[in-house]
């Protein structure tokens, strides 16, 4: 009977581990980029294109199978701020062939003099299923795509909508 009633604890405390609760978020605060955001940990940066006109960079940092990024390019010239650009920048990140995105409105929280809407997309990364929700910004000089990747077969992480929500310009552009 107290083996049955161990195995019993056991089993509830790993379900507790493994039910999507929320690591400890802390602040990160990146000012190339001009952000911050609240994540788990340090997060390791990454440059993806580095040409004279714009640069673009990777923020991530994977906690178990839940992975936590920030993509930012940065332009030397303005970019102009309206609907038909926004669209544009949009539709190169979600319309890929690997995914499919839905469009859940506004971003929150919003960024002052920027463009914003939430998304969410499954995608096939490698061979693996996984949701991609977050949100998407375009703004004079800085965009951003802010979003959590987890596996399909799992619930959205507790602190989803802290992550997201927590993101924020330094400065103006």
């Amino acid at each position: 009977m107290r083996l049955r009633n161990l195995y019993i604890a056991l089993t509830l405390c790993l379900a507790v581990l493994l039910s999507g609760e929320s690591v400890k978020l802390g602040p990160y605060r990146n000012t190339d980029g001009n952000f911050t955001v609240l994540m788990p940990g340090t997060p390791t940066e990454k440059l993806t294109s580095d040409k004279p006109e714009r640069k673009t960079h990777i923020v991530s940092l994977a906690s178990g199978v839940v992975h936590y990024n920030v993509i930012y390019t940065k332009v030397v010239d303005d970019h102009t701020v309206s609907e038909e650009f926004f669209q544009i920048f949009r539709n190169a990140f979600l319309l890929v062939p690997e995914c499919r995105a839905v469009n859940l409105g506004q971003a929150v929280p919003p960024v002052t003099s920027y463009l914003g809407r939430r998304y969410r997309q499954d995608c096939n990364r490698s061979g693996t299923m996984r949701h991609e929700e977050g949100n998407i910004y375009w703004g004079k000089r800085y965009s951003y795509v802010v979003y959590v990747s987890y596996p399909v077969n799992q619930s959205p992480p507790a602190d989803l909508n802290s992550f997201l929500g927590s993101f924020a310009q330094i400065g103006p552009d």
